[in-house]
């Protein structure tokens, strides 16, 4: 007998610290749990603010085809035809020798194309020579033809030789290499000014190849031959026409003027426009080019332009506002058909975008733009996600990057009905506890297994009454905001009433006894629930922002979908929170305090760190069972079951405070 007691009282003390073990293990996991791996941003974008881009990048100029008889130069644009979008495009044959011809001075500078091939530079210089009375400079685009790479270079060495005898003419020669391979060849000192001509995407290659080499050394010219290559693929073309410029302005930003057809005349305002070419679907073109020329980084006047993309990197560090473009950054991986880049993996071909899991419109096509007006979208954190999927719509991968949207709140909080406290007003507790009741669901009845977690009607009214006949007065957080701070103080017996989890009864049972006694509530969300109005289970921001209005009630944070904080890394619990205020802001307006309630009353000592980062003021971690001294990143509250009689809340605030 005496063995077996003995058997068992050391079976006893093993299973008592066995206990003990596993409690201490998971108090010291909870505090030093480190939350799942973040995942870094994969989705590869490029933004525009659109009205913050100060300096264009690029001159979109005319371009003119010089012959000997000069029969295409046109030094008066041609009229066009106001009756018909198909312009006349008939070139007056002139010859700078006929008593007829009268030109007048202008301000703008002159461009002509030039193929050297049988090519009289007398008579060109003579022309060149008469013509530069009339600008203040001549471009000359020098496109090769059928000569040797060595023939060609030595045509416009000879022609630049005799240009600079005209002391008062501004002549600049534009060099076109020819064989990629020499391009040294071109590294003389004479050649100041690049060429390229692009007439499909395919072209890019051969830029980079050039701008690569003479990298910041030379001036470089693109002249756009997109819409004469695809004159019989109108669609192509324009496809074409806006992937290349795009292109342009992210991947070759030195680049100072692109001769294009498209151009502006003097006889119309200033804001009109016209296509030299002709095509199938003259409007179709029309319109690609009229959209890129209204970029804030093309001009047509002969300004100063930059040298530098106007396009960022789109990261989790980004600060977006206003109207903002985002496109593809070439560099990514999530597309195997992005122009200009070598071959991947991957066999996608088109995307779909959504924001926050709205979908958003996107260009079907490279460079796949969004047009984002921030303003429609809560501030915060925000996620952008890209499915890509194959020509047979079968989803390959999605990739997501977050950003931060900066903008005011369209709404104005309503204006709480609260009384201000002097900062001399101090509790009269003796333990520094400020109490903080929390509350779930307000029912009619409740059943026995849900006395814990549901308070019914009556019960919740008495206790409420009880706290007002006992001298407590219900506060809201700005209030204790104040308080710590040393800006305001609190009435003798303050006390904080919360709620959990947007419940409808919380609105149709609770709200309207917190009105009845006029007292404070703060009510805890989760966004996410909060899309349709008033569910069966949750109320909806109509209802939220009822209560408001009424100045008594605050709505802050449950998380944004109440998934518990340890759960998530920590890069996607800045995302919840952030979207989470986001979204109360957007429908309730500003925030003057931030308050947090941890989902299940899970959380570590990571996720209370971030959450004091992100700047919020209050975070509820836990339940008090003792008077503990007040900190704002892990307040200890007090749960209300419906089997507490207003006198056993009573004596529990005692307990606590006295």
């Amino acid at each position: 007998m005496h063995s077996l007691k003995s058997h068992i009282f050391k079976k006893k003390n093993l299973l008592i610290a066995l206990i003990g073990f596993v409690s201490i293990a998971l108090v010291l996991a909870t505090h030093y749990f480190k939350p799942p791996s973040d995942i870094p941003d994969t989705l590869k974008l490029l933004y525009l603010n659109k009205n913050s881009v100060s300096t264009p990048i690029f001159r979109m100029q005319p371009q003119q085809t010089y012959s000997l008889l000069l029969p295409e130069l046109s030094l008066n644009m041609p009229e066009p035809s106001l009756n018909s979008p198909e312009l006349s495009l008939t070139m007056p044959e002139l010859s700078l020798n006929s008593p007829e011809l009268s030109l007048s001075k202008t301000s703008e500078p002159m461009h002509l194309m030039v193929t050297p091939e049988n090519l009289d530079v007398d008579l060109l210089v003579e022309h060149l020579t008469y013509l530069s009375q009339y600008t203040p400079l001549i471009t000359v685009s020098l496109i090769p033809t059928e000569l040797s790479d060595e023939d060609y270079i030595n045509f416009a060495s000879s022609l630049h030789a005799r240009l600079q005898t005209l002391s008062s003419a501004q002549i600049e020669l534009i060099w076109y290499p020819k064989d990629v391979t020499k391009l040294a060849d071109y590294d003389m000192s004479i050649v100041e000014n690049i060429g390229v001509v692009i007439e499909s995407s395919d072209d890019l290659s051969r830029l980079e190849q050039i701008y690569s080499h003479f990298s910041e050394s030379k001036n470089f010219y693109i002249r756009d031959c997109i819409s004469h290559f695809y004159k019989n693929n109108v669609s192509k073309a324009a496809q074409e026409i806006n992937t290349v410029y795009h292109l342009l302005a992210v991947q070759y930003p030195r680049v100072t003027t692109i001769f294009s057809p498209y151009r502006t005349h003097s006889l119309f305002p200033d804001d009109t426009y016209y296509l030299d070419t002709h095509s199938a679907d003259y409007n179709t073109l029309c319109s690609i080019y009229y959209h890129l020329a209204h970029k804030p980084w093309i001009t047509f006047s002969y300004e100063d332009v930059s040298n530098i993309s106007p396009y960022q990197e789109l990261t989790s560090d980004s600060k977006i506002f206003g109207e903002v473009e985002i496109i593809l950054n070439p560099c990514s991986n999530i597309l195997s058909n992005i122009p200009g880049k070598k071959s991947t993996s991957t066999n996608a071909t088109y995307l779909t975008y959504k924001i926050n899991e709205q979908v958003i419109p996107v260009q079907a096509y490279y460079p796949y733009l969004i047009d984002l007006d921030t303003s429609l979208y809560p501030a915060g954190i925000s996620r952008i996600k890209a499915s890509s999927y194959t020509k047979d719509n079968e989803l390959v991968e999605t990739q997501s990057v977050d950003v931060e949207i900066v903008n005011s709140p369209n709404l104005t909080r309503s204006k709480r009905i609260s009384n201000s406290y002097s900062v001399d007003l101090q509790p009269i507790y003796k333990k520094e506890y400020i109490p903080v009741l929390m509350y779930h669901y307000i029912l009619e009845q409740v059943s026995e297994e849900e006395q814990n977690s549901c308070v019914e009607i009556s019960v919740f009214d008495s206790q409420i009454k009880a706290l007002i006949d006992n001298g407590y007065t219900p506060i809201n957080f700005k209030v204790l905001k104040d308080y710590i701070l040393g800006i305001g103080g609190l009435p003798e017996k303050p006390i904080l009433i919360t709620m959990d989890d947007g419940y409808l009864n919380n609105y149709t049972n609770a709200y309207p006894i917190y009105k009845k006694y006029g007292v404070q509530a703060t009510l805890f969300v989760s966004p996410y629930y909060m899309s349709e109005e008033n569910t069966e289970r949750h109320f909806g921001w109509k209802a939220a922002k009822e209560m408001e209005e009424s100045g008594l009630i605050d709505i802050q944070s449950h998380g944004y979908n109440h998934t518990p904080f340890p759960y998530l890394s920590l890069k996607e619990l800045k995302y919840h929170i952030s979207h989470s205020f986001g979204l109360i802001q957007q429908h309730l307006g500003a925030r003057d305090t931030f308050v947090v309630a941890c989902p299940q009353f899970r959380n570590t000592s990571h996720t209370r760190k971030l959450l004091t980062s992100l700047g919020i003021d209050f975070q509820m971690t836990k339940l008090a069972k003792t008077g503990t001294v007040l900190s704002t990143s892990n307040m200890k509250r007090i749960n209300v079951p419906n089997t507490m009689t207003p006198s056993e809340l009573i004596t529990k605030l005692e307990s606590l405070t006295m």
